[in-house]
């Protein structure tokens, strides 16, 4: 039986977290305080709740998430269909009761699990400029992968922008070793460390 290996994702330094976080708009800058703090996939950053944080207890209830099923947006369990409570650490913490402070999270209603589901309405700490659920394509294909090239993470298109890939972070079978930098928030993070990494003085 061929042998498979893993890929090994190489966790983002201080300077590339911090980098790409500053190249996103003011508004969606938090959410790589989360990501990388908490360990959240994309989803579940653009799905989170005001009522999912637990200030006080240090914790974060994921329950649910922000999904695309046929080219509708819904609400939907996270995926695995498990919620989970993670720590919030307190830098991730302040970093959230400031950008709410900011931006108050807005009621967004939308079908829960499929696009004919029930409505369920939600207090959501991230949402674009038009007070809206953060249209996932649209930030990865003209915010997200400009920050990652600002930073040098990937190289800026030659062309207009293309949407950026998102490879996962499960291990994978392949031919041989592979070491790669991927240009995803959510798998270079969940690969990493949860520890968010100490901010600068």
């Amino acid at each position: 039986m061929p042998k498979s290996s893993l890929t090994h994702v190489i966790p983002w330094t201080a300077h590339q977290v911090f980098g790409v976080r500053a190249a996103l708009p003011e508004h969606l800058r938090a959410t790589v305080d989360v990501a990388s703090g908490c360990g959240l996939r994309q989803g579940e950053v653009f799905g989170l709740s005001e009522d999912e944080l637990d200030h006080e207890g240090g914790r974060l209830a994921v329950g649910h998430q922000l999904k695309r099923i046929r080219g509708k947006f819904v609400f939907a369990l996270p995926k695995g269909g498990k919620d989970r409570d993670v720590p919030l650490p307190s830098t991730v913490a302040d970093a959230l009761k400031t950008h709410s402070k900011e931006h108050p999270p807005i009621r967004v209603t939308l079908p829960w699990r499929t696009p004919d589901g029930p409505l369920v309405t939600k207090s959501l700490l991230f949402t674009d400029s038009a007070g809206s659920h953060v249209r996932v394509s649209y930030f990865n294909d003209f915010m997200w992968k400009p920050a990652l090239a600002a930073v040098g993470i990937i190289p800026e298109p030659e062309e207009g922008p293309v949407r950026c890939q998102e490879t996962g972070n499960s291990a994978t079978a392949s031919g041989g070793d592979e070491q790669s930098q991927d240009p995803s928030p959510l798998a270079t993070w969940k690969a990493g460390s949860h520890q968010r990494p100490a901010r600068r003085q």
